[in-house]
């Protein structure tokens, strides 16, 4: 059954993102982007506007099947302190990914796209704001709460999803990557147990990442050449770990605080 649900979920991901290009193609077809398939999708405008349909397909899809958890959607006495410690965690937890992703040195196969992506209004807010809303309630809200019903430990629902959310990636870096964050986002829903902490993680990882392409073009930069020697990268390193140690810790206090003091409340009669 596990294997089942799975699959229909990956399907529904999958399925989203091919009629969403279908779609696209129909309304440049319609406003005269070209005469045939290949010259509509090249079409500027047509990339970001099929990855924008395609969320938004998921988004209903999920809403219309009922599969999603109300009260995951609650923000459990979160304060913006919290956020902004979410974000200041993703701040070393990045450069750490991408130190490996460097060093695992496989071809970006979509590194064209994403340029392209990257300096398109419609392409931006695909990739900061209505992606990782999807992305979240699909691998996080969705994927993580069916394999704890099926009897996995917090652990493991968090390992699976993660693997899951870097393989329909598909392009080796962002599998690699999608890994690694993909832990960080499910240690982060399953802790504050609302969906909007692992959206505002991914948020502020997407933008992180824009930026970055803003900064530096399409320049190859790496972050060794960028800290000036393998000494300095090192040191780097080990800063940027000490600090998300801190932050996890930080943050694995307070959103305990928060369930417990909810907890209590709930059991009390309280409102939120």
């Amino acid at each position: 059954t596990l294997k089942i649900q799975l699959l229909g979920l990956v399907l529904l991901f999958l399925l989203t993102q091919v009629l969403g290009v279908c779609l696209a193609y129909i309304v440049g077809f319609i406003i005269g982007c070209g005469d045939n398939f290949d010259e509509v999708m090249k079409h500027p405008d047509m990339m970001p506007l099929s990855l924008i349909l395609s969320n938004v397909l998921l988004c209903t899809a999920l809403f219309l099947f009922r599969w999603y958890h109300r009260e995951s959607f609650r923000l459990r006495r979160l304060r913006t302190k919290d956020f902004i410690a979410v974000c200041m965690l993703m701040l070393p937890v990045i450069f750490i990914v991408n130190v490996l992703i460097e060093l695992f040195n496989a071809e970006d196969l979509t590194k064209d796209a994403i340029l392209q992506l990257a300096y398109h209004p419609l392409g931006i807010v695909a990739i900061v704001l209505i992606g990782p809303f999807a992305e979240e309630l699909l691998f996080r809200m969705e994927c993580m709460n069916l394999f704890l019903k099926n009897g996995q430990t917090p652990l493991m629902a968090i390992v699976w999803s993660s693997l899951v959310f870097g393989a329909v990636h598909g392009n080796p870096p962002q599998i690699l990557g999608g890994v690694l964050i993909g832990f960080i986002l499910g240690w982060l829903y399953w802790k504050s147990q609302s969906i909007w902490v692992p959206f505002a993680a991914h948020f502020f990882n997407n933008l992180v990442g824009l930026m970055l392409i803003w900064f530096c073009g399409d320049e190859e930069v790496t972050l060794q050449g960028v800290s000036g020697s393998t000494l300095n990268l090192c040191l780097l390193i080990l800063f940027s770990i000490a600090v998300a140690c801190c932050l996890f810790l930080y943050l694995n206090k307070r959103f305990t605080s928060n369930i417990t003091d909810e907890k209590v409340m709930d059991d009390d009669g309280g409102r939120f």
